[in-house]
Parts: structure tokens; sequence; C-alpha cells
């Protein structure tokens, strides 16, 4: 028995000097692309609330003519996501809105960029994507007509976070409640 064993213990030392064990070096290129919004609605301001499964990057707004930008790693298997609600309140009173992802680490979208990064124009048509290498802006959505109430809490992702009370004095303390037509 105790040969038996010596056998065995023979042959899988054997076995083991027989394998090659080939090491794989991979590089990570770690991408950082940028997703840029600019307002051209004229003289309002575009109030929006982006994040990913990972990131919340809050309430923004962005003033008449200006843009604001996020930057994002790439993860390791390239489904980085990001997703945006939009609302303006034009000069009527009346509430626009749209969601959509502004960004995803798909062949095909990143495509339609022109590049890893994204650009959105905010126009009062709509919104449009900017192909970075064909220097094109071409329009992906329209803007639906929105009543501000609990409904725009949860599309803007915030309900829970603030009541309709909460976000009024938000609004009002950022100097934006009259652009989007919240009485006083």
């Amino acid at each position: 028995m105790k040969n038996n064993l010596n056998t065995k213990d023979t042959k899988t030392k054997t076995y083991i000097n027989e394998v090659v064990l080939t090491v794989y070096s991979w590089e990570f290129e770690i991408i950082v692309n940028y997703v840029r919004i600019i307002n051209d609605l004229g003289n309002i301001e575009l109030v929006f609330h982006c994040k990913s499964k990972d990131d919340d990057l809050g309430l923004r707004g962005v003033k008449p003519a200006a843009y604001w930008e996020f930057f994002s790693r790439q993860n390791v298997f390239a489904s980085t996501l990001f997703f945006c609600n939009f609302w303006y309140t034009n000069f009527d009173k009346i509430t626009f809105r749209a969601a959509f992802v502004v960004f995803k680490s798909d062949f095909e979208f990143v495509k339609e960029c022109g590049g890893d990064s994204c650009m959105w124009i905010a126009r009062v048509d709509g919104l449009y994507k900017y192909n970075l290498q064909t220097k094109m802006a071409v329009k992906k959505y329209d803007w639906q007509r929105a009543v501000m109430n609990d409904d725009l809490l949860d599309f803007a992702g915030i309900k829970g976070v603030l009541s309709l009370t909460g976000i009024k004095d938000l609004l009002s303390f950022v100097g934006i409640k009259d652009l989007l037509g919240f009485a006083s």
C-alpha cells in the first residue's frame, strides 16, 4: 500500500513538472470619458439630474449659453452608463422634460458621439447629440410636457429625498424656482 502511494505521488509530481504555466499579462487602458451638456435654450435655464449605478451627480442647473460637464472612467467590463433627467420651464410657465442615457460604453453609442466622449445640446425643439468627428448635431429626443408634482420629483430621481415643499425651498435657494414655474 505504501508503494502505491509513492507511485501516485511520483506520478503527480511528474505531471506537475510537465505542466507549463502560461501567464498572460493584461494591460487595461483606463479610458476617461467626458459628457458635456450645453444649454442652447435661449434665455432659459436648463435643470437636470444625472447618475450612474455607482455615482449620483446631483441636481444641477446650467445657465443660458453655458455648459456643464463631468468626467467618468470606464469600468473594466466597459459597461459604464450615465442616465440624466432634464427639464426646463418656458416663459409661459410650461415645464418640459426628457430622460435618456447620456453616455454608454457601447460601440454603437460611442460611434454616434464621434469619440469616447459625448456632447448633448438642449434646444427648445429637443435634445441633440453632437458628433465630435462630423461636427454635426442630430436631434435624438423631443421634450415632453410635464406637470410639477410628485411624479416629476420621481422622474428627477429626488422623490423621497425632498418633499415637494423641500424642493421648492431648494430651488428658491439656488435661484431657479421661478424658472421652473413654481407658484410662491
